[in-house]
């Protein structure tokens, strides 16, 4: 169970997963092997950060749009209508949700009911990230991306303060082990 600002979440995690989404760490990553379930711990994390902090716009991302598209995706929504929250994706939200959006353009963009709006991108074209504020971000699936696109997107963790004291403006990240690469030594 998770306690939000919002609602109560109930989420079956194995106990490495939900040490992964509780933790106050700011910078962690979850490096296992293949079928261990790091999607379904970094989607259960960005689930609490939507509903722990929906004013502040979150990130969603993976290497490639593919990547995103075929796994990323899937598990978020997956665990938004398990717990019964609606969204939209890639769309303006519905005039009945009473929410104004901060973006013109919603390609690339997810609302939740409760305000909470998220830029879901691939890291291909990280240097988009540039002039964007985050609250919070995952990177699932993060083997081969450039460290460069990580750093620039950790640098865009900042703001929000006012309206969460709280804010930890953390990033994770989700991958299978490369050996000693550029994420080993980050984390």
């Amino acid at each position: 169970l998770f306690k939000t600002h919002m609602k109560t979440i109930s989420l079956e995690l194995f106990s490495q997963q939900l040490a992964f989404v509780r933790s106050p760490k700011r910078f962690i990553a979850l490096v296992t092997g293949v079928g261990y379930g790091k999607t379904t711990a970094g989607a259960a994390w960005a689930l609490v950060q939507t509903q722990t902090y929906p004013k502040a716009i979150g990130f969603i991302g993976a290497n490639t749009n593919r990547q995103l598209q075929a796994q990323t995706v899937p598990k978020i929504k997956e665990f938004l209508y398990a717990c019964g929250i609606e969204f939209v994706y890639g769309k303006r939200p519905p005039r009945a949700w009473g929410i104004t959006s901060r973006f013109e353009d919603h390609d690339g963009v997810m609302t939740i009911d409760n305000g909470a709006q998220l830029h879901v991108w691939s890291l291909e074209n990280w240097s988009a990230f540039r002039g964007i504020e985050l609250g919070w971000a995952w990177i699932d699936e993060a083997l081969d991306t450039r460290p460069e696109a990580i750093m620039e997107l950790a640098q865009r963790l900042r703001g929000h303060s006012k309206i969460y004291p709280d804010i930890a403006h953390a990033l994770r990240i989700t991958t299978t082990p490369h050996g000693y690469d550029h994420i080993w030594a980050a984390f």
